[in-house]
């Protein structure tokens, strides 16, 4: 099944891409069909003055010969190596062509022109500043650059006041996505550690972080065995082998508080990281209960009677919450958790239509089936029927436990079914039919709800987990970004302005720990460079050092790693990125042939 819906999707994604492809060499054939256009008439009236000055200064008469009715110029007004002699457009109103012009190209030899063509501009130089095609984006902030309005400014005022809050309502199974800043250190609590000494060396060991997670797991295995044999009031009335582990999980505990605390260069950032701030607090609460508590019974001559410390046992519960610490060390549960998080809307949602869909049902079996159920002629049957039927809330107990989940259905609709066969005998067909209806009015309960809501319930969170699961990767993407590649970014930039110039760029994909975390991300490092070209040029065109921010770097190489999938968006992004190039290579081989006209004419008039 999921090799047919894979196949579906790869073909939708090729029926898109092969759309894209022909709609984009449609924009390509249009734009230069408006180039050509322009160059078409740029060569006429460089002709024209040609044949003018040629004229007036030699009096020749056999140059260029224009038609300006039909449109058609001759064979010796055509430079022989201009690219109009294959492309001559001559609107004529008979439609033939003269001597020494060839007709449009066919199909099959237009496609092999614009092959050409784009072969052509690959190798094309960068354009020059003044190319209008260009973006006139202002300051390092691209993204802040945009076109100028032009609408009058009460107007705008207008629309502002009108439409000022502007937000699109999010659907029931829809996560508002926060945006997420690149160019910023990864949180890490080591980084508030001290650089040298045996507390710190301690605290940053796997080995002692995996030994702590062995021991709060063989706690919460303790506490288990406490709650079901140890049953004194106090520690101190306990055993000697409830004793003994109370004591030396509180040793541990405490000692392991105590060397994260030590490692701490500046002793006021352990209040930063929220993981010591808790584990202060569980650490807090075990020793009070194991020694403070203990010492204050055995100060009193050990009358743990008269405290009230049953309260103080169930706090005992909240050592077990030391168990999220094994988030951190199994990505696995914190995807399950995230999306039981993620689900939450889901599956209230599902929990209100199953509540409201209970409620009117059991309204319409009550009225009908409470004084009905009085009329069976068995003892037994009246006391099923009102335990079942007798009231709004039975009624609803039912349908939830009988209908929803199903537990004893069987026995609620043989229920019913035996007294419709008593209303038969009793002759009372009219509550014979009612019951029926009911029994019906029961099973249409069990398909919306068990069959349809819950099973919709299902596929919504295996889709949520497809969701969650895809941001944790991105996620851990991010953090692998700025845990490696942030790093490198910042020791490469020599002048400390947190912008990456084109050098420096070069520089760092030549680096092989950069080429490595690339390849860990499954990106080519020649693709880096070739898709930050653009922000290169657009520094170029609008006369500022080429240069782009880490943001927008780590921004590009997020979008373009392997395991990424492709949405509309990137399809949109990548045809505006063709268009424009496109247009730029356009531009400047339009400025080339202008620069190579005005030399012609240069000649000509040195001639």
């Amino acid at each position: 099944m999921a090799g047919v819906e894979d196949d579906h999707s790869s073909a939708v994604l090729r029926a898109e891409l092969a759309t894209l492809r022909k709609e984009m060499l449609d924009d390509i054939r249009d734009l230069f069909s408006q180039q050509e256009e322009k160059l078409q008439a740029s060569f006429l009236q460089s002709a024209q003055r040609r044949h003018a000055r040629r004229k007036k200064s030699k009096g020749l008469n056999n140059g260029l010969a224009v038609n300006n009715e039909a449109g058609e110029f001759k064979e010796d007004c055509v430079h022989p190596h201009s690219p109009l002699t294959s492309w001559a457009f001559q609107p004529g109103a008979s439609g033939q062509t003269k001597k020494g012009s060839s007709a449009p190209p066919s199909p099959g030899v237009q496609d092999e022109a614009w092959s050409s063509r784009e072969a052509k501009m690959s190798v094309m130089p960068a354009p020059p500043a003044s190319s209008p095609s260009t973006l006139n984006a202002e300051g390092p902030d691209r993204k802040a650059a945009g076109l100028r309005s032009s609408l009058p400014r009460e107007l705008r005022s207008d629309m502002e006041e009108e439409f000022g809050d502007i937000k699109m309502k999010q659907g029931v199974f829809t996560e508002v996505q926060q945006a997420v800043k690149l160019d910023e250190d990864l949180y890490d609590v080591t980084n508030f550690y001290k650089k040298e000494g045996f507390a710190q060396k301690l605290a940053r060991s796997d080995r002692f972080e995996k030994l702590t997670l062995f021991i709060i797991s063989l706690n919460a295995v303790y506490i288990g065995i406490d709650a079901d044999n140890n049953h004194a009031p106090t520690l101190l009335e306990a055993s000697w082998f409830f004793q003994v582990f109370d004591h030396l999980f509180c040793v541990f505990f405490t000692f392991e508080l105590m060397v994260r605390f030590a490692a701490f260069a500046t002793k006021w950032n352990c209040l930063k990281d929220r993981w010591f701030v808790f584990d202060g607090f569980l650490v807090g609460l075990m020793v009070f209960e194991t020694w403070i508590l203990t010492v204050c019974l055995a100060i009193a001559g050990g009358q743990g009677a008269a405290l009230p410390t049953g309260p103080l046992r169930l706090l005992r519960l909240l050592r077990l919450s030391r168990l999220v610490r094994l988030l951190r060390a199994a990505p696995e549960l914190l995807t399950l958790v995230n999306g039981m998080k993620t689900a939450t809307r889901a599956v209230s949602s599902s929990l209100l239509l199953i509540v409201l869909l209970n409620y009117i049902a059991a309204i319409v079996l009550n009225m009908f089936l409470a004084d009905i159920g009085q009329t069976a002629s068995a003892a037994e049957a009246r006391s099923m029927m009102k335990s079942h039927f007798g009231s709004l809330g039975n009624c609803m107990w039912t349908l939830t436990w009988d209908g929803t989940f199903m537990d004893s259905t069987k026995f609620v609709l043989d229920t019913l079914r035996g007294l419709a066969v008593d209303q038969w005998d009793a002759m009372r067909h009219g509550d014979w039919a009612l019951v029926w209806c009911m029994i019906l009015m029961f099973a249409f309960y069990i398909l919306l709800t068990q069959v349809t809501v819950m099973n919709m319930l299902i596929g919504v969170l295996c889709e949520v987990v497809s969701q969650v699961k895809r941001a944790d990767e991105e996620k851990v993407a991010i953090d692998f970004m700025k845990q490696y590649l942030r790093g490198m970014l910042v020791m490469l930039d020599g002048d400390g302005n947190s912008q990456i110039s084109k050098d420096e760029l070069a520089e760092v994909v030549q680096i092989p720990a950069a080429c490595e975390v690339l390849d860990q991300l499954e990106i080519n490092p020649l693709t880096v460079m070739m898709m930050t070209e653009q922000l290169f040029e657009e520094d170029a065109d609008a006369g500022r050092v080429q240069e782009v921010t880490r943001e927008e770097l780590m921004e590009v190489i997020l979008k373009i790693r392997g395991n990424r999938e492709v949405t509309m968006r990137d399809l949109v992004e990548t045809r505006c990125d063709i268009r424009r190039m496109l247009t730029r290579r356009v531009d400047e081989i339009c400025e080339k042939i202008a620069i190579l006209m005005q030399k012609l004419d240069y000649s000509d008039d040195e001639g």
